[in-house]
């Protein structure tokens, strides 16, 4: 495992995830339509959990680690990643790891239904969720690295 190509990856990574989290939160403070606001809001949160699945990614492949593929990926590459975690010593990420599964099934449900079709009510519940979650996902994935280091 090359360190400081994976540290790169994940800093990048990492960037991307707080400029998703700094849209969210522009957005949600916005004042538009509610329905712009809703299709803006999922799109975001959308991309909120395909970027920390890219960072999941990122350490997998850099661990030699295979990365799931088919029907069940996303849920595969989370249960993965979770042994991963297992397997470094880091036992402290339960909340972290419910909230990514949380984001998992929002991405599946907001992909498969239109944004502005979403309810109201669970969409805020998410991107507040995200607000509390954000600083303990952006830890998890740096003492990771930290660990692998």
């Amino acid at each position: 495992m090359n360190v400081e190509r994976l540290r790169e990856e994940i800093e990048f990574g990492l960037s991307n995830l707080d400029r998703i989290y700094s849209h969210i939160l522009t957005f949600k403070d916005a004042d538009v339509d509610r329905q712009i606001l809703q299709s803006a809001l999922s799109y975001e949160c959308i991309g909120y959990f395909n970027a920390i699945e890219h960072l999941i990614i990122r350490f997998l492949k850099n661990m030699g680690k295979p990365v799931p593929t088919g029907p069940a990926s996303h849920r595969d590459t989370l249960h993965l990643f979770k042994n991963v975690l297992k397997e470094q010593g880091i036992d402290s990420a339960e909340d972290v790891m419910r909230f990514i599964e949380e984001m998992m099934a929002f991405r599946h449900v907001a992909t498969k239904i239109y944004g502005f079709l979403l309810d109201w009510n669970k969409l805020k519940a998410i991107v507040e969720e995200v607000g509390t979650m954000h600083p303990l996902t952006k830890e998890l994935f740096t003492r990771l690295l930290v660990t692998l280091s």
